[in-house]
């Protein structure tokens, strides 16, 4: 059923739609670019999805080089086919990319690292910020934002709890694995990333993820690949009947008149750090 549910491409088309709300984090990583390096020529997105903020950034710098990452191919298919309709794929490569080894990205190669929304799913932090320091320029920049409350969690949690009949386990790697400043900035000193403001500013991004069935589908997108292995394993019944009748359940107080759910602000924190002159 992980395929029969919802297709890959249809994940990617809703994730799109799930993204689109996260604008405002995108605007605060760009104005962030902007004041730390005014003209940059060359900027290594990653983690982009479908194409953000690459495509904000290059609208914000227009003759910069980007290069638009993701680790997952169906992510970045979309995201040359959002680039070619926004007529950018001069200024914009998109290619598959693992930020823990980044090989083909030449070293002191990039005036810009951005990465948003991605550093906490990195199986080894350490060995992508090293990846990170080792493909910016002397004095380049890598901005990024993680988030430290993300509205979608605590829903995700009751989901899987009334699936499984009980507390679900605790994934090493999830949205709030950077939550407390601490647990991200003891790696970039260890990296040797210097933090340089807006480091930890904090801003507020609201999620509309819609109504009927596009907002369970959108709510439950972070949770397809948990949930489709719980219905594989065939021990919890029809597990995406009971998991849409939990998501409705949680979310009916967010509901608007117009019948939309809008969830409670999350809390997103800017990354900022710049790369010593001398490695």
């Amino acid at each position: 059923m992980s395929e029969g549910f919802l297709s890959s491409t249809e994940r990617v088309k809703l994730y799109k739609k799930l993204s689109a709300n996260s604008w405002p984090i995108w605007h605060s990583m760009t104005a962030a670019v902007r004041t730390l390096q005014p003209a940059p020529t060359t900027i290594l997105d990653i983690g982009s999805g479908p194409g953000e903020p690459a495509l904000t950034l290059s609208k914000e710098f227009p003759q910069a080089q980007i290069i638009c990452s993701d680790l997952m191919p169906n992510m970045v298919s979309q995201a040359a086919r959002e680039v070619a309709e926004a007529g950018r794929s001069d200024f914009i490569c998109c290619k598959v990319l693992n930020m823990q080894d980044m090989r083909s990205i030449e070293s002191n190669s990039q005036d810009v690292v951005t990465a948003s929304l991605s550093l906490m799913f990195a199986p080894d932090l350490d060995k992508a910020l090293a990846e990170i320091k080792r493909v910016l320029r002397p004095k380049g920049i890598m901005v990024g934002a993680v988030w430290q409350e993300a509205a979608l969690m605590p829903i995700a949690h009751h989901i899987m709890k009334t699936v499984l009949a009980g507390p679900p386990p605790t994934k090493p790697n999830n949205p709030h694995t950077l939550a407390e400043p601490v647990d991200l900035d003891m790696h970039l000193f260890a990296a040797d990333l210097t933090p340089i403001a807006p480091h930890n500013r904090v801003g507020l991004v609201t999620f509309d993820v819609g109504a009927g069935d596009d907002a369970w589908k959108l709510g439950m997108l972070p949770l397809y690949p948990q949930l489709a292995e719980v219905q594989s394993a065939g021990t919890h019944g029809n597990v995406f009947d009971v998991a849409k009748a939990a998501f409705e359940d949680i979310t009916e107080k967010h509901k608007t008149p117009a019948g939309n759910v809008v969830l409670p602000p999350s809390i997103y924190r800017l990354v900022a750090v710049r790369k010593a002159l001398v490695n």
